[in-house]
């Protein structure tokens, strides 16, 4: 593998998510908590938890890590080669990188990391040194981190440190680079370059740098596959919102994927009634097939854009994949039994079922138990539930025979058995212990031990009225009848209750009906009554935060609040706008408040290139770029009516930035004409060039990537940005022996904003573009000589001064009747004469005469293709 500065750093990019920071020494400790020297409080010690979480830093035999300790060179250096170790790299088979870590040295680690980093680029040492016992400065740091992580910063970032100066020359740019990600942070704005950093420090920075490695990333798919015949699985670059992917019930969310049959026998159907996943990191999304199967058909799964968010808000790109097939041929199997309570064990299996198979119970004794089975088969789990006939403690064998995943492969073993035992009661019934009324439609239930369950079906009031669950009738609006009943994350004993109406004011019975619920040991519950009072909810809702995030270009304003609002009338709030120094009253129109999915409306957005200001007598405009603005906001009420107090908020109003996708114009090319193909927005200049004109302005840096533009069968030599936003891609001459149809594909050219083109492609004809030359010259008179090139030039293009004729280094006189005419006859000629002005004499045959093929001034010699000739010099033989 070649270790090249700028290949290591785009492997780094994309690997570093996963694999972070590495000490050189002692076990690897479970947490920063486990460190006997990390103080809790320490402001680096979740930076040291995170990374020590990543499995990738340790701390020394002793259980302690040193934080205060300085990080040395050489620990520098293990750092960043274990993690290109971890990831498959491999050391350079020449190890001498540095005078000063010699390749038999005795720490063999060091001196294999010292080959990795010289080789990479992250560090290059000073005088042929690395230098590994001295501490790393902060300045050296600095390198090393933007090295190693491809680290920008925008041309006009300023620096607000107040030390830079001190800082060698070398490294300011780095540490500017540091600063403008937000990876240093000091109280005093102050960088200290030439200290020493700690082992704490370091770990900070590196996060930091992970962080903004992480952020800088477009979001887009990375891959999708089918782990099995049922499942597909979607990963991603960046964790995903989950709320953006999956419904409230475990459903996919309408219009997140598409997927498309092609070929195939078979059906496959996934849709947002298909079950769906999120990887505790956010970024695998694993989906099972509401019907058919994917083994059975070839397929093309499509993501659009602008439906899956990021967890920073960022809309993932779109994504279409090739054809994709599936093979499964691995059996189910299982994998595991969970005892859900005493009469209740759940068999997981390996993958979705399509047959739970057919299933016998025993004791041991032979006889049958009684115990009902109840498969989850999109889950790919069976639910065993024990008869009260068969007494605790007994032991329970259950054979399956007949289970098949999506692809009918059989379980196996088939048959195979599980054991499981029957739990004892605890002998203490689970009880409610309070009731808590949080408003007119909402209450709190809390039991005394965690129980199972529990549903609004469970629930009665006033004796009369009952609730069925709010999702059973197929959508997940809470409508009057229905109730929500949510289990509380934290305390599993606690459930909130979410009525579909309102109930009056006043003392209303709760009842919860016996047996509706039972403990893990099996203990069901009592018939529960308690009347208690209920009153509106009386307290204002209050404004948590609010702030202007950008997303995929646009300014957006959240207004985040402490329970579920509703706005009112928005559009004529009381604001200030302050610019350059002027203030401007008036109000401010919020009309275009949304809110944001997933937040049960307790946050709103609206985007501010939709905000219009209206200043005191004036008419509304859009906001300013570059304006502070001051809004008082009114009129948001939550569910019992009590208004928000009027709250001020300030935000500054920045600038949006072009998300479209950069496209060819097609009309670039208009006035071809045959054989060229017009209209496809590929200009032909000539046989070595084409034009192309994008629909905006471009970065110069993808533009002229010639890596973006290919020709089929033909090599790009280069590609120039050209006013008005054209790209000319210039073909390497002399290698298009043939023409005709060629496809041209470009792809990786961003706007100035930075979004990526789609891919595009179109046939254009391309001519040949082999340069006519001469192959040979021959003196056949005193003063005529023959010149002969490889194949036929435009017999108009060749004349007098396209030629120079040389006996030694004078050249020949060019004037009547120096002249050059074709050896036959037609519009094209491979042989022409050039007649001398007069015949050469003794002396001058005696010399070296040369013919000199130039470029005359007023016409060139070109081929039947208008190839036009390679210049140069041939030797006349004689």
């Amino acid at each position: 593998m070649a270790y090249q500065p700028k290949s290591y750093r785009k492997f780094l990019a994309g690997s570093v998510s996963a694999a972070l920071v590495a000490t050189a020494v002692g076990p690897v400790v479970a947490s920063a908590a486990s460190f006997s020297d990390v103080n809790p409080s320490d402001p680096h010690a979740e930076n040291i938890s995170a990374l020590v979480e990543l499995g990738y830093i340790k701390g020394f035999t002793d259980g302690t890590f040193k934080p205060y300790e300085s990080i040395t060179r050489g620990q520098v250096a293990k750092i960043f080669a274990r993690i290109l170790k971890d990831q498959g790299f491999q050391v350079p088979e020449d190890k001498k990188a540095f005078d000063d870590v010699p390749v038999d040295a005795k720490d063999q680690e060091l001196v294999e990391a010292a080959a990795i980093v010289k080789a990479a680029g992250v560090m290059t040492g000073t005088d042929g040194k690395l230098n590994p016992g001295q501490p790393i400065t902060r300045q050296q740091m600095a390198k090393v981190l933007v090295e190693a992580f491809d680290l920008t910063r925008p041309a006009d970032f300023k620096s607000q440190l107040g030390d830079l100066d001190k800082a060698d020359p070398s490294f300011r740019d780095y540490i500017q680079t540091l600063e403008a990600n937000g990876i240093t942070k000091t109280a005093d704005n102050n960088y200290r370059p030439t200290d020493t950093v700690t082992r704490a420090a370091f770990s900070s920075f590196v996060k930091r740098a992970l962080d903004a490695q992480e952020a800088a990333k477009t979001p887009k798919v990375e891959s999708v596959s089918a782990i099995n015949a049922a499942q597909l699985q979607v990963k991603f670059n960046k964790a995903i919102d989950k709320s953006t992917v999956i419904d409230s019930d475990g459903t996919l969310k309408a219009g997140v994927l598409t997927i498309t049959k092609v070929d195939g026998t078979g059906s496959v159907t996934i849709d947002d009634n298909s079950l769906a996943t999120l990887s505790e990191d956010g970024k695998t999304l694993t989906i099972t097939v509401t019907s058919g199967a994917l083994n059975s058909v070839k397929y093309v799964v499509n993501v659009p854009e602008n439906t899956v968010k990021t967890t920073d808000g960022k809309y993932v790109e779109k994504y279409v994949s090739g054809v994709l097939t599936a093979s499964d041929s691995t059996a189910p199997t299982i994998t595991k039994t969970e005892k859900l309570n005493a009469s209740t064990v759940r068999v997981y299996f390996s993958e979705p079922l399509s047959s739970a198979g057919s299933w016998t119970f025993k004791l041991a004794d032979g006889s049958d138990a009684t115990v009902t089975s109840t498969p989850n088969l999109a889950k790919g789990y069976v639910d065993l539930a024990i008869d009260a006939s068969v007494a605790a403690g007994k032991e329970i064998t259950a054979t399956v025979i007949g289970a098949a995943d999506y692809a009918n492969n059989l379980i196996n073993p088939n048959p195979v058995t599980v054991k499981f035992t029957k739990g004892q009661l605890d002998g203490v019934k689970p009880t409610v212990t309070s009731v808590n009324v949080l408003g007119l439609n909402k209450f709190e239930v809390k039991f005394s031990e965690e129980v199972q369950g529990f549903d609004a079906t469970d629930i009665t009031i006033d004796s009369s009225t009952t609730f069925t669950d709010y999702a059973a009738d197929g959508d997940t609006l809470l409508e009057a009848g229905e109730a929500k009943v949510t289990q509380d994350a934290t305390d599993k004993t606690k459930y909130t209750v979410e009525l579909g109406a309102a109930l009056t004011a006043g003392l209303h019975t709760i009842n919860i009906a016996a047996n509706a619920v039972s403990d893990l040991s099996g203990e069901q519950n009592d018939a529960y009554s308690k009347v208690v009072e209920f009153k509106a909810d009386t307290t204002a809702p209050k404004l948590v935060s609010s702030e202007v995030k950008k997303e995929n270009g646009v300014e957006y304003l959240y207004l985040t609040f402490d329970e579920s609002v509703t706005p009112g009338s928005v559009n004529a709030l009381t604001a200030k706008q302050v610019k350059d120094y002027v203030t401007t009253t008036g109000t401010i129109d919020l009309s275009g408040l949304t809110p944001v999915s997933g937040t049960d409306n307790k946050q709103y957005k609206v985007a501010l290139n939709a905000v219009q200001f209206t200043p005191t007598s004036g008419t509304p405009v859009a906001l300013s770029t570059g304006a502070t603005y001051t809004v008082t906001l009114t009129n948001f009420t939550d569910a019992n009516s009590n208004a928000l107090e009027d709250t001020t908020i300030t935000f500054n109003r920045g600038s949006d930035t072009d998300t479209n996708k950069p496209a060819i114009d097609k009309t670039y090319d208009n006035g071809e004409s045959s054989p060229y193909v017009a209209s496809n927005g590929i200009k032909v200049v000539d046989s070595d060039t084409i034009q192309v004109k994008f629909d905006r302005a471009l970065d110069g840096a993808t533009a002229t990537n010639k890596a973006n533009y290919q020709v089929n069968g033909l090599t790009v030599e280069s590609a120039t940005l050209l006013p008005n936003n054209v790209v000319e891609i210039k073909l390497a001459a002399d290698t298009n022996t043939l023409s005709g149809l060629r496809n041209v594909t470009i792809s990786g050219v961003k706007s100035k904003d930075g979004v990526l083109m789609d891919t595009f492609t179109a046939s254009e004809y391309f001519v040949e573009n082999v340069k006519p030359y001469v192959t040979s010259a021959t003196l056949i008179a005193p003063d005529k000589i023959k010149v002969v090139f490889n194949e036929p030039v435009q017999v108009s293009t060749a004349t007098a001064e396209d030629f120079d004729v040389y006996v030694g280094s004078t050249k020949e006189d060019e004037s009547a009747p120096f002249a050059v005419t074709q050896a036959n006859s037609g519009t094209t000629d491979k042989e022409f004469i050039i007649t001398l002005t007069d015949g050469l004499t003794p002396a001058e045959y005696a010399q070296t005469i040369t013919v000199k093929v130039v470029n005359g001034t007023t016409d060139i010699i070109v081929d039947a293709n208008n190839n036009k000739v390679k210049t140069g010099v041939v030797t006349v033989s004689k």
